[in-house]
């Protein structure tokens, strides 16, 4: 099972508890997590994250980050901010 999330440092604990019941709920699936994060993700709020993923025996989380200059280009932030 594949799941991208898009963590920011002020929703941590909601994405931390969402974690806790996927791997709880779905031991027997191999879950491969997708993190798209920004500057306001800390090593310590990855920490809480890989933290949860280790607990539940699971894949390690992938983290990446998104150019957020590609927004700009993106139609959709012409007419709305995307800043």
């Amino acid at each position: 099972m594949n799941i991208l999330i898009t963590p920011s440092h002020n929703y941590v604990m909601p994405y931390g508890i969402m974690l806790e019941s996927l791997f709880a709920n779905n031991e027997s699936e191999d879950i491969y997590i997708y993190a798209i994060i920004d500057d306001d993700i800390t090593e310590e709020d990855k920490n809480n994250l890989d933290g949860i993923a280790n607990k539940h025996h699971a894949k390690p989380i992938i983290y990446t980050t998104f150019p957020q200059d590609l927004l700009k280009k993106n139609p959709w932030c012409r007419t709305f901010s995307c800043d």
